[in-house]
């Protein structure tokens, strides 16, 4: 594999190669400028979508290209690539105008350049639309929200669940799979080492992120990212859009996040753009559509939410478990029918641990919580009573819980700064 000659011999340039496709994985060799190396375990980008088959070599790197543009706009380098679609180029421009507005704290210089632009567009009539899908709320509202077009579904191996997981994998691949096989969708998925060839560690504790206090998945990669993985199996389906579910909605902002309507809704590829769903709901508002679909449907709405995705399933012991437990409560609906397998007591232990122990960090949730439960009458364990309290506020946010959080996030810093080291003399 060659990369590109860099003729201009200039140092802070990002030049990526030529995608070459063997045994089903294309793979795209680049080079960084050395400041920006202690950031990479690899220099070698790779995805496999064995529903694309081979596509054009422009349409190929879109997903490379997409993943590394917001090092060069955060590093002001200039990041070339020797061929590229037509519509994703001319989306660039675009896309970049929505991280100047989000991201105010950076600013953001950088360039992209193409030796070639080709015109990949295609008519995308009576095609059907791609759906991310994670499994979690916000993948089944939009699911929800546009089953009458058949969606087909798209699940992303190496967003949370790591690249090298075949255990935790398989567990989301039959999750994804069945959901797809009971209501009649197209399922596909696409594998790459996207996050596992970046070290978060470095990157998020170099002096330019802590200056701002973003973090680099979060504030600045995923939403491109994640819908640039997606770019050869549109292409390769005639897709019309790709939809990916809202994380946030227009009632959260100010915010600072890689998704959002301003980015996601620029991005082009070929003939197809992407979307960015449900962004006018409330998380409460999207459980709300889920329980309502489920009781209409003769399917079983299963929702994978974890933040313990390593093993595919809902440990029903973690904040997110617990809030997504809460929300289906005040939907009407019964946690067990959605995916959250505990008994009794495990509920009274984690709504003690709610209460007492974890920060919860998004205390809007919790109030919309306890407005729909007070509006609809609905009848709480006597367990999570505290989500009623009028001292809501301090609950989810006082000095003994951010003492246990800085605790906790001080070993889980050591945990991967530990395994960057590693993977970084393994490399």
């Amino acid at each position: 594999m060659s990369l590109p000659i860099d003729d201009n011999g200039h140092a802070n340039n990002i030049v990526l190669g030529s995608p070459v496709l063997e045994d089903g994985r294309y793979t795209v060799p680049f080079t960084v400028p050395d400041k920006l190396k202690p950031f990479f375990r690899s220099e070698e980008f790779w995805f496999e979508c064995p529903d694309a088959g081979e596509v054009p070599e422009s349409i190929a790197v879109v997903p490379a290209v997409a993943n590394l543009l917001p090092f060069a706009w955060v590093f002001g380098c200039e990041l070339r690539v020797r061929a590229i679609d037509k519509s994703f180029y001319d989306a660039v421009p675009e896309i970049r105008r929505g991280y100047d507005d989000m991201v105010v704290d950076l600013s953001l210089s950088g360039t992209f350049s193409a030796d070639e632009i080709i015109d990949n567009s295609y008519s995308n009539e009576g095609g059907s639309p791609l759906s991310l899908f994670s499994g979690g709320v916000d993948a089944w509202c939009t699911l929800a929200r546009h089953s009458s077009e058949k969606p087909h579904l798209v699940t992303v191996w190496g967003a949370d669940v790591d690249c090298g997981n075949e255990s935790g994998w398989k567990v989301v691949d039959e999750h994804s799979s069945s959901v797809a096989m009971d209501y009649g969708l197209d399922y596909s998925y696409v594998r790459s080492n996207f996050r596992d060839m970046i070290a978060y560690r470095a990157l998020d504790t170099s002096s330019l992120m802590v200056a701002c206090d973003y973090r680099w998945w979060y504030n600045l990669q995923h939403g491109i990212a994640i819908i640039g993985l997606a770019a050869p199996l549109a292409y390769a389906c005639k897709a019309p859009r790709i939809y990916i579910a809202s994380s946030n909605t227009e009632m959260d902002k100010p915010y600072v996040c890689a998704s959002d309507p301003t980015i996601d809704n620029r991005f082009a590829v070929a003939g197809c753009r992407a979307f960015h769903d449900g962004y006018e709901l409330t998380r409460q508002g999207k459980v709300d559509a889920i329980v309502r679909y489920a009781r209409g449907s003769a399917c079983k709405v299963s929702l994978r939410v974890c933040y313990h995705v390593q093993s595919g399933r809902n440990c029903c012991r973690c904040e997110k478990c617990a809030r997504t437990i809460l929300e289906i409560l005040a939907g009407g609906g019964s946690p067990g029918d959605y995916g959250f397998d505990y008994k009794p007591w495990q509920f009274d232990i984690l709504m003690w641990r709610m209460e007492h122990v974890f920060r919860l960090v998004y205390p809007e949730f919790y109030y919309d919580i306890a407005a729909a439960v007070k509006k609809r009458g609905i009848t709480l364990p006597r367990s999570a009573h505290w989500v009623l309290s009028d001292d809501l506020a301090s609950i989810c946010d006082n000095g003994f819980k951010r003492g246990w959080g800085s605790f906790h996030d001080f070993g889980a810093g050591l945990y991967h700064g530990a395994r960057d080291l590693i993977a970084g003399r393994a490399h």
